[in-house]
């Protein structure tokens, strides 16, 4: 919707003519007077959590707005959050198991070990699985959760990998403008560039993205028609929706993308569905790694309210035997509940703790590290009963020109903290230097 359109919506709502409000995250906050029903679908979509200022999670506003007006709360999915799951086995709320309705499962799912594979992008038997799946005339889907050409960059003369000039970040290299690319800050180069150490030209590019999957596919299977989705391809909704109803009206059979191509599937039933590289969530230093990595490959094995199940999927990975693929694979989402959540509890995460992650950023390194420091030995002086990981550098230590450091408070009742917090953001907000980024619950931890 363009703005207009929000508006005209929003005004019936307010006005009572319009009874049921339905939309993405921000439609929490609809004007619905007194609500007497909120249904989160799919609520273990990490994208209900807003990663900008407010930072608010759907779920705990929808529970909030149910203890202010006496609503009640749905949280429906095929496979919940740990944390949801947690509260409904221990009783926070009623669990409710539907079984009617549930979908017939005849897809085959094999897990690819590419370790040993001369390509990790194009295992054998996926090019034997896409050849089949072409002779038969079925529509293809291969997911690749990196966009661009190659994600990587390498100086070929001193080894020194490539980063962005304004963020600590990988740059990558995108066909067919041979340009270089940050997919964080959006700098772009359509020059060659010199590594920043030796001042050599001589570039290597590593990895796969969309782009380079593309070709990849031209090449083997060539006068096969494609359609690729992602974000440097798709700009609008218009050329969205344009791309999809050309792959609807077949006008090419296969269709490759993102994960943003799970957001908008064609109503069709896929002869493979391929995923490129399973870790590239399951590696993020997050301790949601495995739970985002199990979300994901649930859905795409076709057990999601949406998708139509293919008839093969295929799973590529360096660590077949993990218990997010594993459990994907085999659509057991108990089985993948009590090991995670086991190791949450070992480690003393979420359900079982409460989490603050507190970034602060400025452009002078120096700087931004005393004043985290300091802000950390005032918490710790202050609050002897929780545990206070930090400072340390941000996972993204520098971004768009600023250094970041950051601290995790982690305990079971922070309520407490939250006051000190709000002292401390008052504070920061006077100092023009650094700023403060307070994040409670935070769904991840870049």
């Amino acid at each position: 919707m363009n703005e207009k359109e929000r508006f005209e919506e929003w005004s019936r709502i307010h006005l009572g003519k319009a009874k049921i409000a339905i939309g993405t995250r921000s439609a929490v906050f609809a004007p619905v007077n007194a609500p007497g029903l909120i249904v989160i679908d799919e609520e273990s979509e990490f994208t209900y959590k807003s990663e900008q200022t407010p930072k608010y999670h759907v779920r705990e506003v929808a529970i909030f707005f149910a203890k202010e007006f006496g609503s009640k709360v749905i949280l429906s999915s095929s496979n919940p959050s740990i944390e949801s799951f947690y509260g409904a086995k221990t009783g926070d709320y009623l669990l409710k198991e539907e079984t009617a309705g549930k979908k017939e499962m005849n897809t085959e799912i094999s897990i690819v070990d590419v370790k040993e594979e001369s390509s990790r992008q194009l295992s054998l038997q996926l090019k034997e699985e896409i050849g089949k799946a072409l002779a038969a005339k079925e529509p293809i889907m291969l997911v690749q959760n990196r966009r661009g050409y190659a994600p990587f960059l390498a100086c070929n003369s001193c080894g020194n990998s490539l980063e962005c000039p304004n963020c600590s970040l990988s740059l990558a290299y995108h066909s067919p403008d041979s340009s270089i690319r940050c997919h964080r800050c959006g700098f772009i180069s359509l020059q060659k560039i010199a590594c920043p150490k030796c001042f050599s030209y001589s570039i290597n590019y590593f990895g796969a993205g969309t782009q380079k999957i593309e070709s990849e596919i031209g090449k083997l299977f060539q006068g096969i028609k494609t359609i690729r989705i992602d974000k440097d391809n798709i700009t609008s909704k218009k050329s969205a929706n344009i791309a999809l109803e050309a792959f609807v009206e077949d006008e090419a059979q296969i269709l490759i993308g993102t994960q943003m191509v799970l957001k908008a599937l064609p109503k069709k039933k896929f002869g493979l569905v391929a995923v490129i590289s399973a870790d590239a969530s399951l590696n993020c230093p997050d301790f949601r790694a495995a739970e985002s990595t199990f979300d994901f490959l649930f859905q795409i094995t076709g057990r999601s309210a949406d998708f139509i199940p293919p008839r093969k999927v295929i799973i590529q990975t360096l660590n077949p035997s993990h218990y997010a693929i594993t459990c994907a694979a085999e659509g057991d989402y108990k089985k993948f509940f009590e090991t995670e959540i086991q190791s949450r509890r070992d480690f003393g995460y979420p359900p079982f703790s409460s989490l603050i992650n507190i970034v602060l950023s400025g452009k002078d390194k120096e700087n931004v590290h005393q004043k985290a420091r300091d802000f950390c030995g005032e918490l710790k002086a202050g609050y002897k009963c929780i545990e206070i990981l930090g400072p340390v550098r941000a996972p993204v230590e520098k971004l768009k020109g600023m250094a970041r450091y950051q601290m995790l408070i982690k305990g079971k009742d922070l309520d407490m903290i939250k006051v000190r917090l709000k002292d401390g953001i008052k504070e920061f907000a006077k100092d023009k230097e650094v700023r403060i980024s307070v994040d409670v619950d935070p769904a991840n931890l870049g």
